[in-house]
């Protein structure tokens, strides 16, 4: 019973993540396209970020733990590795490259020239490093799909 809640939640969790990490695409395009709502519509990226997308990464991260944990399986087993360090790597790409992007790209839109080639940089960068992520987790979604025998 453990096993099977624990086990709802993770995807659950994954679910909302992902959702919105791909939602993000199609809101930062309504953002490129309407200077006069811009810095709204990123601040509300921002906001999605920090209430649903990030503490959802966080209970996926925690319940996929105590699945390998509670499930009898090795954290040594290659796709648990990678999973993990797939997992870490996504993380580290949204706290410390796209959410300093964004903020950057919200201070931008506020401050009157909503066109410039600075914001439109940051644009194309954010697209890259969402679709990036995007592979990421599909990847990593593979992973714990199929656990594939990778190595040894």
């Amino acid at each position: 019973m453990l096993l099977n809640t624990l086990l709802i939640i993770h995807i659950l969790a994954a679910i909302i993540a992902f959702g919105g990490n791909i939602s993000h695409m199609v809101w930062t395009r309504i953002a490129l396209n309407n200077p006069p709502v811009r810095a709204y519509t990123l601040r509300t990226i921002s906001q999605l970020e920090r209430r649903y997308v990030n503490p959802s990464y966080v209970v996926a991260g925690i319940t996929g733990l105590a699945l390998v944990d509670r499930s009898g399986r090795s954290f040594t087993d290659p796709w648990v590795l990678l999973s993990i360090v797939i997992f870490l790597g996504i993380t580290a790409v949204g706290g410390a490259v796209y959410a300093p992007l964004l903020r950057r790209q919200i201070a931008l839109a506020e401050e009157g020239d909503p066109d410039s080639e600075e914001y439109r940089k940051l644009d194309r960068r954010g697209n890259i490093i969402g679709l990036f992520v995007v592979a990421l987790v599909v990847f990593l979604i593979y992973m714990m799909v199929f656990q594939p025998p990778l190595w040894g």
